[in-house]
């Protein structure tokens, strides 16, 4: 926590093996920190040096929680890791609506086999 609070770590892993699949993502508290973080390279971790890079929107722009929707205002998008192969979008939807207005869902497959990988994001209108 040497640039400051962080709310949420998360190292991604295969699904089938439990092996990390050598990225994560970490979520500040404070997003502006991002900044400083991309400033002061290179981060080194258990001797070896990793590239951080800000989490973005497809197509669009933001690194530190919040992406433009094109009306001025920012949006909170979070990231939702562990979600079950068989689940569909529409559960996904019912389950963080409780939590805001979605503005984009964006779950991640796998090319070859179309397969849920157990990741995505979800976007919402306010943070």
């Amino acid at each position: 926590e040497k640039f400051g609070e962080i709310t949420d770590c998360v190292i991604m892993t295969d699904p089938v093996t439990k092996r990390p699949r050598g990225f994560g993502f970490v979520t500040f508290k404070d997003p502006g920190v991002v900044t400083q973080v991309m400033a002061m390279k290179p981060h080194i971790l258990d001797k070896k040096t990793v590239d951080p890079k800000p989490a973005t929107q497809k197509g669009g722009q933001g690194a530190s929680g919040g992406m433009g929707n094109g009306q001025g205002s920012r949006v909170k998008k979070v990231f939702v890791g562990g979600i079950p192969n068989n689940a569909t979008e529409e559960e996904i939807r019912q389950y963080f609506g409780q939590y805001g207005t979605i503005t984009e869902m964006e779950l991640k497959y796998d090319k070859a086999t179309q397969r849920m990988r157990g990741f995505g994001f979800v976007g919402f209108d306010n943070e």
